[in-house]
């Protein structure tokens, strides 16, 4: 199956590419506690094993102190880690139980994998902030965790992006592990040509896990800078081309096999992230931060290949709204 929900306050629903299906409602929990706490319930339709759940939150003013996911299934309640992690201790009195079927769903960094089918599931978002921010973006999307992909209905457009961030150029203790924030910095490059390539490796880093690469990290601060953004977890052209089509490039995430993906800087990865601007008759335009300079950035990849390592497995994607308001 091919789920997913949007919810957006309007103006933000606006710009967003993809279809927006409402507008979060938020529920206030123990409105005169000292931590404003704020809940709002997504229910899911069946889900079967197999498939891959992505939840992603961004606001703007007030900004969230906090937040954190939570999948409640017939077996039991799987949270993903705080955003930011450091908030863990504000969460702790409402911590929730221990999944009693923990076979059923695995819990990763950012996401959850089913193993047997869900019904009557559903995801919470908990919320501490002063109030829901009025600007908003809201989504959860489910697939399969593999599929054969799809290449027809994509076609020839090219974004331009400026930036040219290669993550070697870093320090040798961190170079390997910044794929993410490199590719954010370069992608948002599309939107403000003087982004600082630092400010998102520092933004991205999570204590929790002392790892750069946490999807939520990314999103939070691409909203940061005024640029709404979402992660998703991608599947049909169709959606890939509305997209670039709205002018907004896509940071994809990749994994390949041993010269799966010719022209490569890295000769295989287990999980990898650039950024794609363009598609040109048979090739993918693509902006890899594993390039051994700046100069290398720049690849072109051929569309086929490429497809492989991004949508057969998980298809996730950082989504960004696009420059200007959209009409339908």
């Amino acid at each position: 199956m091919d789920f997913a929900i949007r919810l957006a306050s309007p103006q933000v629903a606006a710009t967003y590419p993809l279809p927006i299906t409402g507008q979060a409602n938020w529920t206030a929990q123990n409105p005169l506690a000292e931590n404003h706490h704020w809940t709002c319930s997504i229910a899911l339709p069946r889900i079967p094993a197999g498939h891959i759940i992505v939840p992603s939150y961004a606001q703007q003013a007030p900004a969230e102190r906090a937040y954190r996911f939570t999948l409640h299934t017939t077996g039991g309640i799987f949270p993903l880690n705080p955003v930011p992690a450091a908030q863990a201790p504000a969460f702790s009195p409402r911590g929730p139980a221990q999944a009693q079927e923990p076979d059923e769903v695995s819990t990763h960094i950012d996401c959850w994998h089913t193993h047997k089918d869900l019904r009557g599931s559903r995801i919470e978002i908990h919320l501490i902030s002063e109030q829901p921010g009025a600007q908003q973006l809201l989504t959860v999307s489910a697939r399969p965790l593999t599929i054969v992909p799809d290449l027809n209905g994509l076609q020839d457009i090219v974004i331009q992006v400026p930036a040219c961030f290669s993550q070697m150029q870093a320090n040798k203790d961190i170079r390997s592990r910044i794929c993410s924030p490199s590719a954010l910095a370069m992608a948002l490059s599309a939107y403000k040509p003087d982004i600082s390539w630092n400010e998102a490796v520092k933004a991205c880093y999570d204590p929790a896990t002392q790892a750069y690469g946490a999807w939520p990290l990314a999103i939070r601060w691409a909203t940061a800078q005024g640029i709404f953004a979402a992660v998703e977890a991608l599947q049909e052209p169709a959606d890939v081309m509305k997209v670039l089509t709205s002018g907004s490039p896509l940071v994809c995430s990749i994994r390949f096999a041993h010269d799966q993906l010719s022209g490569a800087p890295l000769a295989q990865t287990a999980g990898h992230l650039v950024v794609v601007h363009g598609i040109d008759g048979q090739s993918v335009i693509v902006k890899d931060p594993a390039a051994p300079n700046h100069n290398g950035v720049n690849r072109r990849y051929n569309l086929q290949a490429f497809v492989q390592t991004w949508l057969k497995w998980r298809g996730a994607a950082y989504i960004f709204s696009s420059p200007d308001p959209i009409t339908v």
